[in-house]
């Protein structure tokens, strides 16, 4: 009989837990649906609009940002599930879903087949870009919060206006990178020929700065 009264109340505390996780996460999405949604409200048609086009060319589209803002976007752009196959993240799990999306490892995309990256994270695009160039994926990216920020045009989305800023940005940070790495080079030049030491650079180091 205590043992019974035991797992009855154990398994009442697991189901309470349960439901206020999904009270939690209903909320969250709720407030974030609400946040986003005055956020993407001017450029919500051109959006859908470059959604729908770029979905009939059979291409696959994929965000990049699993967190509220994705989850968010996904509400209110395809709520359907008719344009936005994957979800791609810093922090996926093994097996993991969002909006019935499977959301992928940025550091794992290496054989999948995905024609178009939506970046909904300004702040972390030139990292982003990077990322995408090591795993050596070959897709069209847009930047949204620029998308926004500019207001673009269906239009403009489809001649790429998002990214003219980003590309420039993207070649200041990598100059001033290189700027930085080449003394630290030097001293690890000589350093070696001093030590009698060979080394070689390969990509991802300071090899740029000496081209």
């Amino acid at each position: 009989m205590f043992s019974n009264i035991c797992n009855i109340r154990f398994y009442i505390n697991v189901e309470m837990r349960v439901s206020m996780l999904n009270i939690k996460e209903i909320k969250e999405n709720y407030r974030g649906k609400l946040l986003y949604s005055e956020y993407y409200g001017e450029i919500k048609e051109d959006l859908k609009k470059w959604l729908n086009h770029t979905k009939k060319q059979g291409k696959t589209i994929a965000i990049w940002g699993g967190n509220i803002k994705g989850v968010a976007f996904l509400d209110i752009f395809d709520p359907k599930n008719e344009y936005i196959s994957y979800v791609i993240d810093i922090r996926a799990t093994e097996g993991e879903y969002i909006k019935n999306r499977k959301v992928l490892s940025c550091y794992d995309l290496g054989g999948k087949s995905i024609d178009t990256i939506l970046f909904l994270n300004q702040k972390h695009i030139v990292q982003n870009l990077d990322i995408i160039k090591n795993e050596g994926i070959s897709c069209d990216t847009y930047d949204v919060d620029e998308i926004v920020k500019r207001s673009l045009t269906f239009e403009d989305i489809m001649n790429h206006r998002d990214l003219e800023d980003d590309i420039n940005a993207k070649e200041e940070m990598t100059k001033k990178i290189q700027n930085e790495l080449m003394p630290l080079l030097e001293e690890v030049d000589r350093v070696c020929k001093k030590n009698d030491i060979q080394y070689f650079l390969c990509a991802g180091s300071a090899l740029g700065a000496v081209r």
